[in-house]
Parts: C-alpha cells; sequence; structure tokens
C-alpha cells in the first residue's frame, strides 16, 4: 500500500494515480550496465592475464557501483507518487526522506503541461499546479500529464 492509499480520508477515492516516467531511469540504467561491463572486463582481465588482484578488486566496486546505480533509479520510481482523489491532489517523491505536496481540490487555480518533443512523443512531462495563494508547485516527469491536468479539472468543475 502506497503513501496515497494510507492518507485517505472518510469518503475519499482515489480517481487517478501517475508514477515518474520510466525513460528518466534510463540513463542510470545505461550507466549501471556500463560499469557492470566493464567491471567483467577488469575481473576477466585481472584473473586470466597473470592474476592482478587490483583489477579483480576494481571491477567488483564498479560492478556495486553499477548495481546501486540501477537500484537507485527503480527506487526513485517505485517511491514516486502523483494522484488525484474525489478532494485533492496528492504528490510524494523521495527514496529515504519523503516530500510531500497536497492540495485541496477547491484551492487549486490552474495547471499546466510542458512537455518537449520528447515528452510528447514518449507521454511524460512536467506539471505545475498554482493555488489560490499564488503558489506554484512543478513536478517532473510525470507520466501521462495530459490525463493528469484533465483528471484535476474534471474535480473542479461545479
Amino acid at each position: 500500500m502506497g503513501y496515497v492509499e494510507q492518507t485517505l480520508g472518510k469518503d475519499e477515492v482515489v480517481l487517478m494515480k501517475s508514477y515518474i516516467h520510466w525513460l528518466t531511469m534510463l540513463p542510470m540504467f545505461l550507466s549501471g550496465a556500463l560499469l557492470a561491463s566493464l567491471a567483467g572486463t577488469a575481473v576477466f582481465y585481472g584473473r586470466n592475464n597473470g592474476p592482478n588482484q587490483v583489477l579483480v578488486w576494481a571491477g567488483c566496486v564498479l560492478l556495486l557501483f553499477g548495481v546501486m546505480l540501477m537500484a537507485s533509479a527503480y527506487l526513485r520510481r517505485r517511491t514516486s507518487e502523483f494522484a488525484v482523489t474525489n478532494k485533492r491532489v496528492v504528490i510524494k517523491v523521495g527514496i529515504f526522506t519523503k516530500d510531500t505536496f497536497e492540495m485541496l481540490k477547491d484551492k487549486i487555480e490552474s495547471i499546466a503541461v510542458h512537455q518537449n518533443f520528447a515528452g510528447n512523443v514518449l507521454g511524460y512531462g512536467t506539471v505545475a499546479i498554482k493555488g489560490t495563494g499564488g503558489s506554484t508547485e512543478t513536478f517532473k516527469y510525470i507520466s501521462d500529464p495530459l490525463n493528469f491536468k484533465r483528471c484535476v479539472q474534471e474535480q473542479n468543475v461545479p
């Protein structure tokens, strides 16, 4: 059960839930895979071209860093939640520390979506929510941002 489900109030229902787009993990996964392949190469040469413990240990360290990069990208995506309920917008990001944003639907003044070319083609973008007090909160790399915006707007119709 995620943060959003844990904080639901009485008679509150999740209408839409989104996450950080998978594409944001790609650079960290590719870096992790590159480090893992370098690790394999270092271990191979360290063991087969005359025992060289430095290369073997360097390979193990590279492998550890590669796995850590991939794990942190995965955790970042899995621990970020963007939800619209029938009463509010709830956003939670963070792995070891949580940053949350919650705004009641009647306090939302406007919502904007920005998508560059890649975001438009691949289905991710930045959502900016402006409250009645004038504060604007911006959230990047949300999957299906136009659907998120539509869902918020439908809740604000009297």
